[in-house]
Protein backbone atom coordinates (compact mmCIF):
# COMPACT_ATOMS: atom_id res chain seq x y z
CA UNK A 1 0.00 0.00 0.00
CA UNK A 2 1.09 3.61 -0.30
CA UNK A 3 3.14 5.16 2.45
CA UNK A 4 1.24 3.97 5.58
CA UNK A 5 2.39 7.03 7.53
CA UNK A 6 0.85 9.39 4.98
CA UNK A 7 -2.36 7.35 4.89
CA UNK A 8 -2.61 7.63 8.67
CA UNK A 9 -2.30 11.43 8.32
CA UNK A 10 -4.81 11.59 5.47
CA UNK A 11 -7.33 9.49 7.38
CA UNK A 12 -6.61 10.84 10.85
CA UNK A 13 -9.37 10.89 13.46
CA UNK A 14 -10.00 14.56 12.64
CA UNK A 15 -10.43 13.88 8.92
CA UNK A 16 -12.67 10.88 9.61
CA UNK A 17 -14.81 13.01 11.94
CA UNK A 18 -15.08 15.76 9.29
CA UNK A 19 -16.15 13.21 6.66
CA UNK A 20 -18.73 11.83 9.08
CA UNK A 21 -20.16 15.31 9.79
CA UNK A 22 -20.41 16.10 6.08
CA UNK A 23 -22.27 12.83 5.45
CA UNK A 24 -24.67 13.63 8.29
CA UNK A 25 -25.29 17.11 6.83
CA UNK A 26 -25.89 15.60 3.39
CA UNK A 27 -28.58 13.29 4.77
CA UNK A 28 -30.19 16.09 6.79
CA UNK A 29 -30.77 17.87 3.47
CA UNK A 30 -31.21 15.05 0.97
CA UNK A 31 -32.65 11.57 0.75
CA UNK A 32 -30.36 10.54 -2.10
CA UNK A 33 -27.27 8.44 -1.64
CA UNK A 34 -23.82 9.99 -1.94
CA UNK A 35 -22.62 9.67 -5.52
CA UNK A 36 -18.98 9.27 -6.53
CA UNK A 37 -18.62 12.97 -7.37
CA UNK A 38 -20.08 13.98 -3.98
CA UNK A 39 -17.76 11.51 -2.28
CA UNK A 40 -14.79 13.17 -4.02
CA UNK A 41 -15.94 16.58 -2.80
CA UNK A 42 -16.61 15.38 0.75
CA UNK A 43 -13.14 13.87 0.93
CA UNK A 44 -11.44 16.90 -0.61
CA UNK A 45 -13.17 19.42 1.66
CA UNK A 46 -12.50 17.26 4.72
CA UNK A 47 -8.78 17.16 3.85
CA UNK A 48 -8.63 20.94 3.22
CA UNK A 49 -10.45 21.64 6.48
CA UNK A 50 -7.67 19.72 8.23
CA UNK A 51 -4.93 21.75 6.49
CA UNK A 52 -3.71 18.92 4.28
CA UNK A 53 -2.18 19.86 0.92
CA UNK A 54 -4.85 18.60 -1.48
CA UNK A 55 -5.99 18.99 -5.08
CA UNK A 56 -9.30 18.14 -6.73
CA UNK A 57 -10.51 18.87 -10.24
CA UNK A 58 -14.31 18.78 -9.96
CA UNK A 59 -15.69 16.99 -12.96
CA UNK A 60 -12.21 16.09 -14.15
CA UNK A 61 -12.04 12.59 -15.48
CA UNK A 62 -8.34 11.83 -15.34
CA UNK A 63 -7.38 8.18 -15.28
CA UNK A 64 -7.31 6.86 -11.74
CA UNK A 65 -6.75 9.93 -9.61
CA UNK A 66 -9.73 11.92 -8.30
CA UNK A 67 -8.10 13.61 -5.31
CA UNK A 68 -4.44 14.17 -4.60
CA UNK A 69 -3.36 14.67 -0.99
CA UNK A 70 0.16 14.98 0.36
CA UNK A 71 1.46 13.55 -2.96
CA UNK A 72 -0.78 10.47 -2.73
CA UNK A 73 -3.12 9.87 -5.69
CA UNK A 74 -6.54 8.74 -4.51
CA UNK A 75 -9.29 7.20 -6.60
CA UNK A 76 -12.70 7.77 -4.97
CA UNK A 77 -15.22 5.03 -5.58
CA UNK A 78 -18.63 4.27 -4.23
CA UNK A 79 -19.23 0.62 -3.56
CA UNK A 80 -21.93 -1.72 -2.38
CA UNK A 81 -21.83 -4.85 -0.25
CA UNK A 82 -23.34 -7.92 -1.90
CA UNK A 83 -23.75 -11.53 -0.88
CA UNK A 84 -25.41 -13.43 1.90
CA UNK A 85 -22.88 -16.16 2.75
CA UNK A 86 -19.76 -14.43 1.49
CA UNK A 87 -19.92 -10.64 1.73
CA UNK A 88 -18.20 -8.87 -1.17
CA UNK A 89 -17.42 -5.24 -1.86
CA UNK A 90 -18.64 -4.55 -5.41
CA UNK A 91 -16.90 -1.68 -7.23
CA UNK A 92 -16.80 -0.60 -10.85
CA UNK A 93 -13.61 0.79 -12.28
CA UNK A 94 -12.01 1.51 -15.65
CA UNK A 95 -13.67 1.30 -19.03
CA UNK A 96 -11.39 -0.58 -21.39
CA UNK A 97 -13.22 -0.27 -24.73
CA UNK A 98 -10.26 1.35 -26.48
CA UNK A 99 -8.14 -1.72 -25.77
CA UNK A 100 -8.94 -4.49 -28.23
CA UNK A 101 -7.61 -7.73 -26.72
CA UNK A 102 -8.06 -9.22 -23.27
CA UNK A 103 -4.27 -9.17 -22.87
CA UNK A 104 -4.19 -5.40 -23.52
CA UNK A 105 -7.03 -4.87 -21.04
CA UNK A 106 -5.35 -6.93 -18.30
CA UNK A 107 -1.99 -5.22 -18.85
CA UNK A 108 -3.74 -1.85 -18.55
CA UNK A 109 -5.52 -2.89 -15.35
CA UNK A 110 -2.24 -3.97 -13.76
CA UNK A 111 -0.61 -0.59 -14.42
CA UNK A 112 -0.51 1.88 -11.54
CA UNK A 113 -3.20 4.52 -12.16
CA UNK A 114 -3.53 5.65 -8.54
CA UNK A 115 -1.75 5.01 -5.27
CA UNK A 116 -4.83 3.94 -3.37
CA UNK A 117 -8.61 3.55 -3.68
CA UNK A 118 -10.98 5.04 -1.09
CA UNK A 119 -14.37 3.36 -1.45
CA UNK A 120 -17.28 4.88 0.46
CA UNK A 121 -19.90 2.26 1.26
CA UNK A 122 -23.32 2.63 2.87
CA UNK A 123 -24.44 -0.79 4.07
CA UNK A 124 -27.55 -1.03 6.26
CA UNK A 125 -27.37 2.74 6.88
CA UNK A 126 -23.82 2.51 8.20
CA UNK A 127 -21.01 4.18 6.30
CA UNK A 128 -17.49 2.81 6.04
CA UNK A 129 -14.45 3.73 3.99
CA UNK A 130 -12.57 0.80 2.49
CA UNK A 131 -8.98 1.76 1.63
CA UNK A 132 -6.91 -0.52 -0.58
CA UNK A 133 -4.63 -0.81 -3.58
CA UNK A 134 -6.31 -2.26 -6.65
CA UNK A 135 -5.48 -5.97 -6.78
CA UNK A 136 -3.24 -7.17 -9.61
CA UNK A 137 -5.16 -9.35 -12.05
CA UNK A 138 -2.57 -10.23 -14.71
CA UNK A 139 -1.52 -13.48 -13.05
CA UNK A 140 -5.10 -14.78 -12.89
CA UNK A 141 -6.75 -17.08 -15.41
CA UNK A 142 -9.38 -15.18 -17.42
CA UNK A 143 -12.28 -16.94 -19.15
CA UNK A 144 -14.57 -15.47 -21.74
CA UNK A 145 -18.21 -16.14 -21.01
CA UNK A 146 -21.39 -14.72 -22.49
CA UNK A 147 -20.91 -10.96 -22.61
CA UNK A 148 -17.87 -10.75 -20.31
CA UNK A 149 -14.47 -11.96 -19.25
CA UNK A 150 -14.25 -13.34 -15.70
CA UNK A 151 -11.56 -14.34 -13.26
CA UNK A 152 -11.44 -15.54 -9.65
CA UNK A 153 -8.53 -15.34 -7.23
CA UNK A 154 -8.84 -18.63 -5.35
CA UNK A 155 -6.69 -17.41 -2.43
CA UNK A 156 -8.69 -14.28 -1.62
CA UNK A 157 -12.03 -15.26 -3.19
CA UNK A 158 -11.98 -11.97 -5.07
CA UNK A 159 -13.83 -12.01 -8.38
CA UNK A 160 -13.18 -9.77 -11.36
CA UNK A 161 -14.98 -9.21 -14.63
CA UNK A 162 -14.86 -7.04 -17.70
CA UNK A 163 -18.43 -6.46 -18.88
CA UNK A 164 -18.65 -6.10 -22.66
CA UNK A 165 -22.13 -4.58 -22.57
CA UNK A 166 -20.89 -1.78 -20.28
CA UNK A 167 -18.06 -0.35 -22.42
CA UNK A 168 -15.82 -3.22 -21.27
CA UNK A 169 -15.95 -1.85 -17.74
CA UNK A 170 -13.79 -3.54 -15.10
CA UNK A 171 -15.65 -4.72 -11.99
CA UNK A 172 -14.18 -5.93 -8.70
CA UNK A 173 -16.05 -8.11 -6.20
CA UNK A 174 -13.71 -8.18 -3.23
CA UNK A 175 -14.23 -10.70 -0.43
CA UNK A 176 -14.71 -9.03 2.94
CA UNK A 177 -14.30 -12.39 4.66
CA UNK A 178 -10.71 -12.46 3.41
CA UNK A 179 -9.94 -8.73 3.61
CA UNK A 180 -6.72 -9.31 5.55
CA UNK A 181 -5.33 -11.29 2.57
CA UNK A 182 -5.70 -8.41 0.10
CA UNK A 183 -4.65 -5.54 2.35
CA UNK A 184 -7.71 -3.41 3.04
CA UNK A 185 -8.08 -0.93 5.88
CA UNK A 186 -11.62 -0.26 7.02
CA UNK A 187 -12.72 2.99 8.68
CA UNK A 188 -16.10 3.17 10.42
CA UNK A 189 -17.96 6.47 10.13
Amino acid sequence: MSDPYKLDIILSNNVIEEIKQRIIKHHELYDSKISSILWEEILYKSLIKNNLKSEWNMGGHGVGTDVKCEDISISCKSGIIKGKKIKKLNISSYRTTSLKTIEEKINYLDQKHEDVIFSLVNHNNEYKIYVFVQPQVGQLLWKETKGQWKSIDNKTWNEFKIAKSMSDQFWMNLSLDHWNMWGVKIYDL
